[in-house]
């Protein structure tokens, strides 16, 4: 939950840290380039060659959990557009309560054994904008926009 400093939150539950998946369910799911941390990484969102605009108005596959941050960032915006005077930390509980849950997903990384997902992420699982959108409108407005 959201933790009170005096009367000010505290910034951890401002922010969301991501990591990088690729398109895969099997023990490649976080990409071998993602940062993790049972301690640091929150969730999860694509961020394997995910195609992108690039200078001189073309287009081109790109990954990096640079990627990734936009994939959260766009769900945010679309969680603020429907009550822009939510706190950044009531946006993270929703997003969190939105995610696809992978609890007991094995998978491997570069200097791991094989581990279970929940080792390496606060909360295993990806972002998922329809969930996060049904958690929104279930708690703010009792319906489904869906």
């Amino acid at each position: 939950g959201v933790r009170l400093v005096g009367s000010e939150m505290c910034i951890r539950d401002s922010y969301i840290s991501v990591g990088s998946t690729t398109h895969t369910l099997d023990e490649s799911l976080v990409s071998r380039f993602s940062n993790y941390g049972k301690q640091n990484v929150d969730l999860l969102a694509p961020g394997s060659y995910i195609y992108s605009t690039t200078p001189g108005n073309t287009f081109a596959s790109m990954s990096g959990t640079s990627t990734s941050a936009p994939v959260v960032s766009g769900i945010a915006a679309v969680i603020f557009s429907l009550k822009p005077n939510l706190y950044p930390a009531e946006v993270k509980k929703i997003l969190i309560a939105g995610i696809t849950m992978l609890e007991g997903h094995s998978i491997s990384k570069p200097g791991l054994s094989e581990v279970l997902l929940e080792e390496i992420v606060i909360y295993p699982g990806v972002v998922n904008l329809s969930k996060s959108l049904e958690v929104f409108t279930d708690f703010y407005l009792g319906q489904s926009l869906l």
